[in-house]
């Protein structure tokens, strides 16, 4: 089973020490049902000229079973 993650800093555990959640999936994943599972964490950010086709294309390239889009505040810091 291919998992692909469309993440950020988060999803990739730049502010956390130990394994990142989709790695912690992962291993629950083949735990619980035996199969292989292989995780692939992209970078995405919903910002830019065309954020939904670059997330198209991220999910089509990847060929994956599932795809997890986390949702939670971005740029929370940002003005305007």
């Amino acid at each position: 089973m291919k998992i692909l993650v469309l993440g950020n800093s988060d999803t990739r555990g730049a502010v956390v020490s130990g394994p990142t959640w989709p790695n912690q999936a992962s291993r629950l994943l083949e735990a619980g049902s035996g199969a292989s599972v292989e995780i692939e964490d992209r970078r995405f950010a919903p910002i830019g000229p065309n954020p939904a086709g670059f997330a198209e294309q991220l999910v089509a390239d990847a060929a994956a079973d599932i795809v997890i889009l986390p949702l939670g505040e971005y740029a929370f810091w940002a003005t305007s």
